[in-house]
């Protein structure tokens, strides 16, 4: 199946005789098959990190497709077939970014619809671990809107990569807090607008793990929910079985 936009994207997408047949329509998954196969992707460490381990990646390349990328991976963990370039199209992406997301997210909704899922908006003054808790613990992830600012990133990668040799997490717990009560006292700058996903917490160190459309090395990286705070527009959504 040959899809295209003259000065954006040229898309091939290799598919069974059968599916190509029904126009590229998919037979819905049953929703108790959805819900046991987002439940058996949560994993459970013994330091208390909660994270979705097979949330599928999407790399969203330079041109800035943040929005379409991540509700991408969402509606395939939902096992609802995607595309970004097919979304970016809907919602009137251009180069640099700059989509509808309002045009996207009506497109979205009616595709999830259709497959018998439903979706959730939540605003959030204060983004804490307890307000994706209780979707992550049923395979669910959390998609964000949010500023990728500097300081933001130079902790998520900094943090991320100590968390590798950590053996005292009640230690790690306080070390990260004054860093955090230190950064929540600055301003952000209005800048930056990006939507990526919530996929794993942590409760005893009050850490969430995020994920981004940027390739292999984003998977997961964890902040401090203070510091995701700091850097939050404020909006979630979750497609739910």
């Amino acid at each position: 199946i040959l899809s295209s936009q003259e000065g954006e994207y040229v898309s091939l997408s290799i598919v069974p005789l059968e599916l190509a047949e029904a126009g590229g329509k998919t037979a819905k998954v049953k929703d108790g098959d959805i819900r046991k196969q987002l439940l058996a992707d949560v994993v459970r460490e013994k330091n208390g990190d909660v994270y979705l381990g097979q949330i599928p990646m999407v790399n969203q390349g330079p041109k800035g497709y943040c929005v379409p990328a991540t509700f991408e991976r969402a509606m395939r963990a939902a096992g609802i077939e995607a595309d970004m370039y097919l979304l970016a199209m809907i919602g009137k992406s251009g180069m640099g970014g700059g989509t509808s997301v309002e045009y996207l997210l009506e497109e979205v909704r009616q595709q999830v619809r259709s497959k018998g899922r439903r979706t959730k908006d939540e605003r959030v003054k204060e983004l804490r671990v307890r307000d994706v808790k209780r979707y992550l613990d049923e395979g669910v992830p959390v998609m964000w809107t949010m500023r990728s600012l500097g300081e933001y990133n130079k902790i998520a990668n900094a943090n991320t990569s100590k968390r590798k040799s950590i053996t005292d997490w009640t230690e790690w717990g306080k070390q990260i807090a004054v860093e955090a009560e230190a950064l929540a006292k600055t301003e952000g700058e209005q800048d930056n607008y990006h939507i990526c996903m919530i996929v794993g917490y942590n409760e005893a160190t009050n850490e969430l793990a995020v994920s981004d459309s940027w390739g292999a090395s984003y998977e997961r990286r964890w902040v401090p929910a203070p510091v995701a705070q700091w850097a939050s527009s404020g909006g979630l959504f979750m497609i739910l079985p």
